[in-house]
């Protein structure tokens, strides 16, 4: 892939990354906090602020952006949905945040573990994601005991800011990395992020007091 083929393929990220759904939930949500738990609204209010500034900022963000930046984006979008969806619950092991990585690798991925894969279950369950450095690369695992797709499903599955190869790709050009995903119906969906260490340490480091 080119350059500009690449700066195409992020256009499309930053002009799909607000998902307006998602405003109007979360919006409500905070509503219905108000009148329950005032100190809970606040706390979602917090939240809902960072999600918005994260997205609507980030094009003006080039290249990749810290670990733990991402990782705010991902706390704020998951409070708000577990004070959502009550049979909704998020859990992070992070071992290791040091390291730099496509904008917007996450969350999407998330949002995808709750809405299709906790959300269509019954009984609801857990997403967790986990951070470590094994065999040279920066592993990401986003994982969830939800409904689980068959292979087919997870080819064409979509995020709210383009497809699981959108993802794939910018990983690829931007840190040489890779995205796997493994899935099975009933059982989860475990998708797992890997940036080779080397990579990590020699990328390109933007400014990040923009986002």
């Amino acid at each position: 892939m080119d350059e500009r083929e690449l700066n195409n393929l992020k256009e499309r990220l930053m002009n799909n990354q607000l998902n307006q759904h998602f405003i109007f939930n979360a919006l409500n949500t905070i509503k219905c906090a108000v009148i329950t738990d005032q100190r809970q609204a606040c706390s979602l209010v917090d939240d809902f602020a960072k999600y918005l500034r994260y997205n609507l900022n980030i094009k003006e963000q080039s290249g990749v952006v810290s670990f733990r930046r991402e990782m705010e984006q991902v706390r704020a979008y998951a409070n708000i949905e577990m004070a959502r969806f009550s049979k909704v619950n998020v859990e992070y092991d992070l071992r290791e945040e040091d390291f730099y990585l496509p904008p917007m690798s996450i969350q999407p991925l998330v949002e995808n573990a709750v809405i299709y894969g906790i959300c269509s279950s019954r009984e609801g369950g857990t997403v967790s994601i986990r951070s470590y450095l094994k065999e040279g690369y920066y592993q990401i695992e986003i994982a969830d005991n939800g409904c689980g797709f068959v292979p087919e499903q997870i080819q064409s599955q979509k995020t709210k800011t383009g497809s699981i190869e959108n993802i794939r790709i910018r990983l690829e050009e931007l840190t040489q990395g890779r995205l796997l995903v493994k899935s099975h119906r009933r059982e989860g969906t475990r998708i797992l992020l890997q940036i080779p260490e080397e990579s990590a340490r020699k990328l390109h480091i933007p400014k990040e007091g923009q986002i």
